[in-house]
C-alpha cells in the first residue's frame, strides 16, 4: 500500500493515492491503477479488491479514479462496473434525474407531447394547431383536421368548429371562420358552409339555422 520512487530517503514511504493500490512490498514505482469501471476512495490500499465496482446508474471511463460518475439526465446504466458512457433513453422518452439504474426509469412522453431525439431530459409540447393523443411519441404532432382548431399547446385533441362556422385548412390555431352571408351551417366540425337554397336568403354571417324565406 506504499511506495518510494527516490533513493536515500529518510522519511516514510508514500501512501498509494486514491484510485490506486499496491500489493508488493519494496515498490519503487508508482502504484497500480484501479481499472476503468472501478474506483478507490482511500489512500494506502494494498489489495486489488480495494478497487470497488461502479454501481448501476454510475460509470467511470478512466482508470485511477476515486469516484464514479452519475449517469447524466436522459441516460441510464443497468450494468455494474461500466467503463463506457451510460445508455441513452430512446426517442419518445425522457429522464430528468441523474444516476438512473434501469431503462424503466426512462419515462414515455405523455399525450400532447413528443421527443424526436434520444438522451433527453424532457419532452416537447405539441404546438398550437396540433395534437398528440398517444404516449411515447417520437414524431411531430398531428395537424388538427379541417373543421377543427386548437389554440393551446401540449394538447391531446383539437376542438370542433361550432355550428355556423367552418375551417377548410388543417393545423389551425385560431378560431374557425364565420359562414358568409347567404350561407349557413347547422353542424359542428365542418370544412364548408352551405348555400341558402333558392327562394331563401341570409343577411347575417355565422348562421347555424336555415336561411329565411323570401317574402312574396
Amino acid at each position: 500500500g506504499r511506495y518510494q520512487t527516490q533513493t536515500g530517503q529518510s522519511v516514510d514511504c508514500k501512501n498509494c493515492e486514491t484510485g490506486k493500490y499496491e500489493t508488493q512490498t519494496g515498490e519503487s514505482v508508482a502504484c497500480t491503477n484501479c481499472n476503468a469501471g472501478k474506483y478507490q476512495a482511500q489512500f494506502g490500499q494494498s489489495v486489488s479488491q480495494s478497487c470497488k465496482v461502479c454501481v448501476a446508474g454510475n460509470y467511470q471511463s478512466q482508470s485511477a479514479q476515486s469516484t464514479c460518475k452519475n449517469c447524466e439526465v436522459g441516460k441510464y446504466e443497468s450494468q455494474t462496473g461500466e467503463s463506457m458512457a451510460c445508455a441513452n433513453c430512446a426517442s419518445g422518452k425522457y429522464q430528468a434525474q441523474i444516476g438512473q439504474p434501469a431503462e424503466s426509469n426512462c419515462k414515455a412522453c405523455v399525450v400532447g407531447r413528443y421527443q424526436k431525439q434520444s438522451a433527453q431530459s424532457a419532452c416537447k409540447d405539441c404546438e398550437a394547431g396540433r395534437y398528440q393523443n398517444q404516449t411515447g411519441q417520437s414524431v411531430d404532432c398531428k395537424n388538427c383536421n379541417v373543421g377543427m382548431y386548437q389554440k393551446q399547446s401540449a394538447q391531446s385533441t383539437c376542438k370542433n368548429c361550432e355550428a355556423g362556422r367552418y375551417q377548410n385548412q388543417t393545423g389551425q390555431s385560431v378560431d374557425c371562420k364565420d359562414c358568409n352571408a347567404g350561407m349557413y351551417q347547422k353542424q359542428s366540425a365542418q370544412s364548408t358552409c352551405k348555400n341558402c337554397e333558392a327562394g331563401r336568403y341570409q343577411t347575417q354571417t355565422g348562421q347555424s339555422v336555415d336561411c329565411k324565406n323570401c317574402e312574396t
